[in-house]
């Protein structure tokens, strides 16, 4: 019997229930405008791109995840709801966070400038293979890989993030490594090598 009148009253609020629902739908669908997130990163392919919520933290994207594009070439349109984000990009190993990115406005928003060319110069060689690899901080050594060239003459050119790398080049049998390459900067970067690979 008890059951039964905890069923009946339950059913008796049920117009209630469906009443606050129907009440508060609009606001939800007020709430969901959507705006274009357009990431720009010119020279890069197979780009992973992860909105997250911000987090507030510098060099961070620990928020929840919102969308996500991957194997991206060139840039990645994302259309997001109108909030402030955290972008975490991935290229092979290499992981770059942008902060703060408002997208609150209606007419969209763009993240340009994150990515930079790093040459390498090795003048007068040929055969060469270069991997540009994360940087693990160690002398002579190297971390995982971001992306490489292979049977390059004269020089290779990356388009990466702004960070700092480790190189590897190989000719033969021969193996150089070019510690902590600063691509961190607004500029360019170059690494000359001619010296020392042979």
């Amino acid at each position: 019997m008890r059951v039964i009148r905890q069923m009946q009253r339950f059913i008796n609020r049920l117009p209630v229930l469906l009443l606050i629902l129907t009440v508060t739908q609009p606001a939800l669908a007020a709430s969901s405008a959507t705006t274009q997130l357009l990431v720009n990163f010119p020279g890069m392919s197979s780009v992973h791109i992860d909105v997250r919520v911000t987090d507030g933290l510098a060099d961070a994207a620990t928020g929840a995840g919102i969308k996500s594009a991957n194997y991206q070439s060139d840039m990645a349109k994302i259309e997001v709801p109108i909030g402030i984000y955290d972008l975490r990009l991935r290229r092979g190993s290499a992981e770059f966070v942008v902060d703060g990115v408002d997208c609150s406005g209606a007419g969209g928003c763009v993240v340009d400038g994150i990515t930079r060319t790093l040459t390498v110069n090795f003048p007068g060689m040929a055969s060469v293979h270069t991997d540009v690899r994360v940087s693990d901080g160690m002398a002579g050594s190297y971390g995982s890989s971001v992306t490489y060239a292979n049977y390059q003459t004269d020089q290779a050119v990356f388009t990466v993030f702004p960070q700092i790398y480790d190189l590897r080049l190989r000719k033969g049998s021969a193996e150089f490594v070019v510690d902590e390459v600063d691509c961190s900067g607004a500029g360019d970067c170059v690494s000359s090598t001619e010296s020392r690979v042979h």
